[in-house]
């Protein structure tokens, strides 16, 4: 069978594409069943939204994502969010096959006989990381994981080429790569480049050429010219931008993540969040994958191969690039920073299960009966059967509609022309605002409501607030944005609502709740505006099963425990309460104890006498 250059493909070759072909489409026809119509928690909806128009997301602003994001949502069917999601459904795929040919090629290195059992086995362990959670959840939502992984696995597989023998190119072309993975996600891509250094040594090594380094160099840089992308997009005004870039210093301090202040080293307790990484590692790959890469780092270390013991070791530093990351960042370990850093070892966990696939074809290769083999590979076959009936169920959470029906529901609770002031400051706030953002921007949904913010969100209102606002307590800032609110002359004579119960903020701020948000009531203030409409919740096993989902959760419980005792329905608001405490990660959190300021003003304001004027 003759390829397009005329010359023909060997039945090995033939294989070895059937078999990456494989990987891919199974992979891809579950996540392709299993892709959100609607945008998720967390950065999905801001994802999409900077996608669907050109805009410019937080810091480092991911400019190659965004731009291919865009090209997703030109498809002419799906949801614009299931367009953007389908990305990394692509992306996550991609990356398996391409693991599968790099697993393939470091057997080869060793000497492995690959037949189409040791080629089966490699499938078979390839797709079981493939529906373990934390790769299966990257691969069906709008972020950069996915992607990422995708080319630093296409970084290793090109220089497992130059490794091989096949030309200079291959070098130049890993060098852009890993430029374009620069531009995707900075601090991963330099986590990842002592790796490369390694599977780069394996290689014929042409170090002392000038022009080497200089071609090395050019084509690196070629892969940062997506960066490019956000000053010149910043000229133009986007419907969204996490802020504007308007020079060199503006575009480095953006792309630095200076303005949050969360790149450096001073932050001490790494060794919790490592240790997290690594467990929730070891627990994805299970037992059986562990033993096949500690078999074929055995394998490695007595064949003598140098170019296998190179390779090998990349791989593993690979692993290790999560760790060296979080290293970068000045983030200590909390339950809160421990669940961010877990899509850091998305691009680990692929280089893990490449060493577990060429474990396997390793040990397929060395059974001598045919009986043995086929043993083995039906208990491989188990592992991904087993690991997508497990993780399907925790999947779901990931294509729930209650972030966006919890946004949409909101704006439709509010009168024509309000405001409304969110406090950004964790995963509740991030969801309400991105959905907020994609609602307004992208659905044109309620545009008539200000949303009122602190995080330099466009097209958001940010009022004129005060110097060192940002480094203030949390009840400080949320207080004094409320303050702020009402002294700007634009929000003037204008219905003013909030996201948290103000109470506990001190200022003398009263307020009733809608079920949803709280309204913000002037000094005799006859009635609030009407209640909003009942949104119904998952089950409590969904909500459970993701964080987020189920803090947003309690965040809407507490809203309606504050209603139903606002209404005299002590009974009501107290089981509400309890659901609501039963979802809430953090004891005693700024939702609980804002419900409680509130409760307390109320009954205060209905032990007051009937008559005798209001003090």
């Amino acid at each position: 069978m003759p390829n397009m250059t005329g010359k023909k493909i060997s039945r090995d070759d033939r294989e070895t594409r059937l078999a990456a072909a494989a990987v891919f489409f199974v992979s891809f026809l579950v996540y392709l069943a299993t892709l959100p119509r609607t945008v998720s928690f967390e950065d999905s909806a801001e994802f999409v939204t900077s996608s669907a128009v050109l805009g410019i997301p937080h810091p480092s602003g991911y400019p190659l994502y965004v731009i291919l994001g865009h090209l997703f949502t030109l498809l002419p069917f799906g949801t614009v969010p299931w367009r953007v999601a389908l990305l990394s459904a692509v992306c996550a795929s991609a990356a398996l096959a391409l693991a599968y040919l790099l697993a393939e090629g470091l057997a080869r290195l060793a000497g492995a006989r690959l037949g189409r059992a040791g080629r089966l086995a490699m499938v078979l362990v390839l797709l079981q990381p493939a529906f373990a959670e934390i790769w299966w959840s990257q691969a069906i939502y709008a972020k950069v994981y996915a992607l990422h992984a995708l080319l630093l696995v296409l970084t290793a597989w090109l220089l497992l080429g130059f490794a091989a023998g096949r030309g200079l190119g291959r070098l130049y072309a890993a060098a852009l790569a890993f430029g374009l993975a620069c531009s995707n996600h900075l601090f991963l891509a330099l986590a990842a480049a002592p790796s490369f250094l390694l599977f780069a040594a394996a290689g014929p090594m042409p170090w002392k050429r000038p022009s080497v380094w200089l071609k090395l160099a050019g084509c690196w840089l070629l892969g940062l010219v997506p960066y490019v992308y956000l000053p010149l997009r910043s000229l133009s005004a986007p419907p969204y931008a996490m802020g504007r870039i308007s020079g060199l210093s503006d575009l480095g301090c953006f792309v630095t993540r200076c303005r949050y202040d969360d790149v450096g080293l001073s932050a001490w307790n790494k060794f919790g969040l490592t240790t997290d990484i690594f467990r929730q590692l070891a627990w994805a790959l299970g037992p059986l994958l562990l033993a096949l890469i500690a078999f074929w780092i055995y394998r490695s270390v007595r064949s003598g191969s140098r170019r296998v013991l190179w390779f090998s070791a990349g791989c593993l530093a690979a692993v290790a690039a999560a760790p060296l990351a979080l290293a970068l960042r000045a983030m200590d370990w909390t339950a809160e920073n421990s669940y961010m850093a877990r899509v850091y070892a998305l691009p680990g966990f692929a280089f893990a299960a490449i060493l577990a696939a060429a474990g396997a074809a390793a040990v397929l290769g060395r059974l001598a009966s045919r009986r043995s083999r086929v043993a083995a590979v039906a208990l491989l076959g188990l592992l991904p059967i087993l690991t997508l009936l497990s993780g399907l169920p925790r999947i779901q959470a990931y294509r729930d509609p209650l972030p966006e029906t919890y946004g949409r529901a909101v704006l439709s609770s509010l009168p024509r022309n309000a405001v409304l002031a969110v406090n950004d400051y964790n995963f509740i706030q991030d969801t309400e605002l991105f959905v907020l953002a994609y609602l307004q921007v992208v659905e044109k949904f309620r545009t008539d409501v200000t949303v009122v913010q602190d995080a330099g969100i466009e097209p958001f209102h940010e009022p004129r607030l005060p110097a060192g606002y940002a480094y203030s307590p949390l009840a400080v800032r949320r207080r004094v944005l409320l303050e702020s609110v009402r002294r700007d002359p634009a929000l003037a004579g204008r219905p003013v609502f909030a996201t948290y119960a103000p109470e506990a903020l001190g200022g003398g701020f009263r307020a009733r709740s809608n079920g949803l948000v709280f309204e913000l009531l002037p000094p005799g203030a006859a009635e609030p505006s009407a209640a909003a409409a009942a949104l119904e919740l998952p089950d409590e096993g969904l909500l459970r099963s993701q964080p987020v989902l189920g803090l947003l959760a309690a965040h809407v419980l507490y809203a309606r425990a504050a209603a139903l005792t606002e209404a005299g329905r002590t009974r009501d608001a107290a089981d509400t309460l309890v659901s609501a405490i039963g979802l809430d990660t953090a004891p005693f959190s700024d939702d609980y104890t804002g419900f409680m300021a509130h409760r307390a003003a109320v009954n205060r304001e209905m032990a007051r006498p009937a008559s005798g004027g209001v003090q």
